[in-house]
């Protein structure tokens, strides 16, 4: 009986559903001649301070050293040099604006670490000397993003 009524409130006129826009988002790892970085490993963070303690961790870029972070928020790289996210949500705030919900994601920090291989060396690439974020503008409640970037990994 409760679960109707709840059903009820939903459905009437003039309600509306806030829901988390969401992201798929496309790596394309290459070094600084355009080689793809196949086994590139992508990390996420959703806020900057993990991503500087992270960095700070590990300023060398040790592949000995991985962050605390959750396992859907790392990607490797394909034969191609594309690390994929599918269906991420973009957290962050929100508010209600006339009939509709206005969304404001959190910026996205990342972190991208690769063994060059071409170089018949395995020669360790990192992004460390620059702070690396994905920033959104604002989204209307549900709208689903496809993300392109571009990263060259440094030596």
């Amino acid at each position: 009986m409760v679960l109707l009524s709840t059903t009820l409130v939903a459905c009437e006129e003039g309600f509306n559903l806030n829901i988390t826009p969401e992201a798929e988002l496309y790596f394309e790892i290459t070094d600084a001649q355009g080689n793809p970085q196949p086994n590139a490993v992508v990390y996420l963070f959703g806020f900057e301070g993990p991503y500087e303690d992270y960095i700070a961790q590990n300023p060398d870029g040790s592949d000995q050293i991985t962050p605390n972070i959750p396992a859907e928020n790392v990607a490797v790289a394909d034969g191609s040099g594309v690390a994929f996210f599918s269906a991420r949500a973009l957290e962050g705030s929100s508010f209600q604006e006339n009939d509709q919900w206005i969304y404001r994601p959190n910026s996205l920090y990342f972190r991208v670490q690769a063994v060059n291989e071409s170089s018949g060396t395995k020669v360790f690439l990192t992004n460390d000397n620059d702070v690396f974020k994905l920033s959104f503008d604002e989204l209307k409640s549900g709208d689903f993003l496809t993300e392109y970037v571009d990263v060259v990994v440094k030596e």
